[in-house]
């Protein structure tokens, strides 16, 4: 090393000592904590000798690797999970546009023309749905869109046809409203012959209502699934060992190496799967949804997704909360995942092995190396430690403005009406929703309406800490518990307003709001707020009921002419 190269290194150790070590007393109790265990332990083993050094170094490694491998889980799990949300919320959307236009007294040539050209943009804008179809209450596509390889088109209607006969048409349409049909993911077929190159589709499908409260039919969307196997083996890069996704079967979704994915598609490939193939680990994964194996066949890193729960997990529309209504949604699910990692006994041996020692000379040597493999160790269990801690948090908030997200405002909500309902106290949710949002996200672009959401998230905060300091200044009660502001969605907003409001200072902060969101521009295109108000427990009596009429309240607000707030009677 050169005198420079010394001299910069420095002043990075300096500052890496001071801003982490000295600066966190967490990260810094956890380094000496473990330094000092593992230095006792490793000079132990330098008495013990080298066989006790190499085996606890072996372990070391063993446990280091599973912890990785379970980071790569974790990875996988969270981007299957985040596509199912998406194109959950993507239904119900559409779903909700077409029975607006249902309600509004159109012909039906009209309502195909506008639903079309809708649809017809959306699945460009997306870029991940083969097809967006409405069938008619007999089966007949009314709609139909192919996404074309990137260029939508409308389906002419001499080209639609009749699906009454399809097992997913005859599956949804027993479906109660507000429940969703979802396909096993496969692969698709036309004329009976597999599609080349492989084109991995799930389907989804819910039904519509007219402005009577009749069944119209459905809405049937094809979602292209090869993004979400993609995620899936790009999470896995920093695994030591291979990516995989199985279905309930357990034939291979994603393999980068044999056995080949797909073998349920292929009779030549039917007997392809992990019972025949790994018996031992299968038998072990029907038991648990989530854990790491390790037997004579290798180490499997896994966690169990059944998609069907979670796209209905809070599901909701604008005419309030649904209940979870899962078709095959449980353990013993036909659409049931796993994903992970698969290390065979060759590599986990190779990377079990991989830098031992073969000899120590000298004691005063050893004892060194033990002194620097002790810090080196701890400062990673330190990092990784801190590391969980910043998972936890991130799971906690909404990633994209920092504002609590839906998990953390129901524990809290669910919490404060205990509360509330003991001290015999009140409490209020406003729940927001962004008038004209769509339309900026589709002229900006996803960058200016990531950002658009960013500063609204700054005015509700603003407003929020405002209205807080009014009420502690109201009461006399510098202690009053502050208020909550969420992100839960899409453009949803939901506050958490604590304690009584003997002066109305609620409905004066909603209506500050209303006139900062309506003041912000962004390359002069603006929005606004459809804000809906309720109270606990005037409102009702659990969260769920609380959060309904307030979800309920803003709808009638949008309906009403947006950009207004509706407090529930």
């Amino acid at each position: 090393m050169d005198a420079g190269s010394g001299s910069r290194s420095a002043p990075r150790l300096r500052r890496f000592v001071r801003r982490t070590f000295l600066a966190d007393q967490a990260y810094r109790s956890t380094f000496l904590v473990w330094f000092v265990v593992l230095l006792a332990l490793s000079g132990s083993a330098v008495l013990g000798g080298m066989a006790f050094i190499q085996a606890q170094d072996r372990d070391q490694r063993l446990a280091e690797t599973m912890v990785e491998e379970q980071g790569v889980v974790f990875a996988q799990l969270a981007a299957v999970k985040e596509r199912l949300s998406l194109i959950r919320s993507d239904l119900f959307f559409l779903k909700n546009e077409f029975e607006y236009l249902l309600g509004i007294d159109l012909e039906p040539d009209a309502v195909r023309r506008v639903a079309g050209s809708e649809f017809q943009n959306f699945s460009k804008s997306r870029g991940i749905y083969d097809q967006i179809r409405i069938l008619d209450r007999n089966g007949q596509e009314f709609i139909r869109v192919n996404y074309n390889g990137g260029s939508p088109i409308i389906v002419g209607q001499e080209r639609l046809q009749d699906q009454s006969s399809r097992p997913y048409v005859l599956a949804a349409n027993k479906l109660d409203y507000g429940a969703t049909y979802v396909s096993p993911l496969d692969l698709n077929v036309d004329n009976g012959v597999v599609t080349q190159p492989y084109k991995p589709t799930i389907r989804l499908a819910t039904p519509l209502l007219g402005p009577d409260g009749e069944r119209e039919g459905l809405i049937v969307l094809n979602y292209m699934a090869a993004s979400m196997l993609t995620a899936v083996e790009a999470a896995a890069d920093l695994s030591l060992g291979d990516p995989m996704m199985l279905n309930s079967d357990g034939y291979w979704l994603v393999s980068k190496v044999p056995p080949p994915t797909w073998g349920f598609m292929f009779d030549d490939k039917i007997e392809d799967r992990m019972e025949n193939l790994f018996p031992l680990t299968w038998a072990e994964m029907q038991g648990s949804s989530s854990d790491q194996l390790l037997t004579e066949e290798g180490l499997f890193s896994f966690a169990a997704i059944d998609p069907v729960s979670d796209i209905m997990i809070g599901a909701r529309d604008f005419e309030g909360f649904i209940p979870p209504r899962a078709v095959a949604g449980n353990a013993e699910s036909a659409h049931r995942w796993f994903v992970g990692t698969f290390l065979d006994a060759e590599t986990l041996e190779s990377a079990l092995d991989d830098g031992l020692s073969d000899s120590f000379t000298y004691s005063g040597l050893l004892l060194a190396l033990c002194v620097f493999g002790s810090a080196a160790a701890s400062l990673a269990i330190a990092e990784a430690r801190r590391h969980r801690s910043d998972l936890a948090q991130m799971a906690r908030l909404d990633p994209l403005t920092g504002l609590s997200n839906r998990r953390t405002l129901e524990a809290a909500l669910a919490s404060e009406i205990t509360n509330a309902r003991q001290a015999g106290s009140g409490l209020a949710v406003a729940f927001l929703d962004i008038d004209g949002f769509k339309t900026l996200n589709d002229r900006l672009g996803h960058a200016a309406g990531d950002q658009a959401l960013i500063d609204i998230a700054e005015v509700l905060t603003r407003r929020v800490e405002l209205h807080d300091s009014q009420i502690r200044d109201d009461t006399g009660n510098p202690s009053a518990p502050d208020s909550m502001v969420s992100r839960i969605g899409g453009d949803e907003f939901v506050i958490l307003f604590r304690g009584d409001d003997p002066h109305g200072r609620i409905k004066a902060t909603l209506t500050d709001i209303l006139t900062a969101i309506g003041a912000l521009s962004w390359r002069k295109q603006r929005v606004g707020a459809s804000i809906g108000l309720a109270r606990f427990p005037g409102s009702g009596e659990t969260m769920d009921a609380v959060l309904n009429a307030a979800d309920a309240a803003m709808y009638r607000a949008k309906v009403g002419g947006k950009n207004r707030i509706i407090v529930d009677a």
